[in-house]
């Protein structure tokens, strides 16, 4: 398989800043950087795959979403 530089490339929230080295299995890891300033170390395929997309910071910030809409229907007066 050929090497594809991922490097400057955006997945979900994710900008890749560089190749990393390779996991226990030969698989590359690239450092990257979440757009809320988390640095972490991602395998290429999940990146590729969207099985990441940020890191934790897109599920927090749904999350508080649906629980302001749940509390809003719970006290809204019909």
């Amino acid at each position: 398989m050929r090497f594809r530089d991922l490097t400057g490339s955006r997945f979900g929230r994710y900008v890749v800043l560089g190749r990393q080295g390779h996991d226990g299995r030969n698989r590359a890891c690239w450092s990257c950087l979440c757009d809320c300033g988390v640095k972490k170390v991602i395998r290429g395929g999940d990146l590729k795959a969207g099985v990441i997309r940020s890191c934790g910071c897109l599920f927090r910030e749904e999350s508080r979403k649906r629980m302001v809409e749940i509390n809003r229907r719970k006290y809204v007066s019909v």
